[in-house]
């Protein structure tokens, strides 16, 4: 089992089968830990949410992607295209961006 999907779960936070097959893992978890010791020095996020980084924008930014590539396809009948395997859903200032 992935480390990132178990601290989800540790955090009572549903996951998702399209969690596993739509990112690297390894990669959101290497953000999330980067965004988790840096916030404070950084100033990516409020000093209130950094007890939540996780909850507030790495995971709620996965989902947002998701649900959005998912509506795409109801909507239109098809894939973004063939070709595209990113999504940008407008992640606001950027930074969760970077899971895309």
């Amino acid at each position: 089992m992935n480390d990132f999907l178990e601290l989800l779960r540790g955090r009572q936070l549903a996951t998702h089968p399209e969690l596993e097959s739509d990112f690297d893992l390894e990669l959101v978890s290497d953000l999330y830990r980067y965004l988790n010791e840096n916030n404070l020095r950084g100033g990516f996020f409020s000093a209130a949410d950094s007890e939540r980084v996780l909850e507030r924008h790495v995971y709620e930014s996965l989902l947002f992607a998701v649900y959005t590539r998912r509506q795409y396809y109801v909507v239109s009948g098809q894939a973004v295209s063939r070709e595209t395997r990113v999504l940008d859903a407008g992640t606001g200032p950027g930074l969760p961006g970077m899971f895309f």
